[in-house]
């Protein structure tokens, strides 16, 4: 699904229960890591996301409950989907900026996530691996 910074996404249950929404705001280029013990991307480029997500009291823990470098990845302007958006992303950010690794049921959290990456161009890709498909912004 293809979307624009600002539009809402979701996940329901088999049931047709909503369990996730979220909005992605900012997708920052090159962001300006914050941590005295940030390394230089492995990738070339760290590139920071920045979410809205609400969790309702249907999410169970089988349920994707997280959104990490995992879930994120980059179709480069040539088509090819990079192998990895973690490298060293985990260093650029202190904990008080980004999203917990795993949201727990009733809560509503704002913040972060950054991703390692070679291209700042392109698609960038958001699949949930319990979900099919998956939602699509362009870099």
């Amino acid at each position: 699904m293809v979307k624009k910074l600002g539009d809402a996404g979701g996940m329901t249950t088999s049931e047709g229960k909503e369990i996730v929404t979220f909005t992605v705001h900012k997708i920052v280029k090159d962001i300006k890591c914050t941590t005295d013990y940030a390394e230089k991307p492995a990738n070339g480029h760290y590139v920071g996301i920045y979410m809205d997500v609400e969790t309702t009291p249907a999410l169970l823990k089988q349920d994707v409950n997280y959104f990490t470098t995992n879930q994120w990845s980059v179709v480069g302007p040539d088509g090819i989907e990079e192998n990895s958006t973690s490298g060293n992303a985990y260093s650029c950010l202190n904990e008080a900026e980004t999203l917990p690794v795993q949201l727990d049921k009733a809560t509503h959290r704002k913040g972060w996530v950054v991703i390692d990456v070679k291209n700042t161009n392109g698609r960038l890709r958001l699949t949930q691996d319990t979900f099919e498909g998956g939602w699509e912004y362009s870099l």
